[in-house]
Parts: structure tokens; sequence; C-alpha cells
């Protein structure tokens, strides 16, 4: 009996295109995909800003640590809160010369 007529031709060409198309989406997936290469680089990209803003904020915090000592050690450093409230409340006395430094840039 002649099998050849029962089985289908097109089942192994079928098959592999199937792998075929399982390994573009299996490669797909490893370069574009959630945990993929590109992936990387964006998270690589995204740490390296917030380690910038960190820094920043580092380095405000220490400033103003060091103004709080000045204040809190006990010895009140009358003319810094003196300029500060002054500054904050943007009032000069009559006989005071104010120089702005950094204003026109």
């Amino acid at each position: 009996m002649d099998t050849s007529s029962q089985t289908p031709q097109h089942w192994p060409s079928d098959r592999s295109d199937d792998h075929g198309a399982v390994s573009r989406l299996f490669r797909l997936s490893c370069y574009n995909g959630d945990y993929g290469i590109y992936s990387k680089y964006r998270l690589e990209t995204r740490i390296a800003e917030a380690q910038e803003r960190l820094d920043a904020l580092v380095a405000k915090r220490q400033e103003l640590e060091h103004r709080v000592a000045l204040v809190n050690d006990g010895s009140l450093e009358k003319d810094m809160l003196d300029e500060q409230a002054r500054r904050a409340l943007n009032l000069a006395r009559e006989n005071e010369v104010i120089v702005l430094i950094g204003a026109g840039q």
C-alpha cells in the first residue's frame, strides 16, 4: 500500500517555519524584552542619573548640616542669623549698601 498519499507533505516544512518563528521571537525578546540586553542599558542609564541626583542631594544636605551646626553649637553666630533673617525677609538697613553677586548671570 502506498502511504505517501496518506501523510501530509507540508508537515516538515511547517514545523521548520515554526522553529524559525520561535527562534526569531526568542532573539527579539533577548534584545528588546523586559529583561533583555537593551533594557539593561536603559537601567544602567537610569542608575547613573539617580546617582547624580543622590550626589547633589548629599552635598546639599552636608551644606545644610554645616549651617545648622553653626547655629546649634551653643555660640549662636549673631551675624549669620541676622544676615539670613534679612535675606529671607528682603530687608536692609538705611545705611547698608547691598551688592548682588551673580544676579546678572
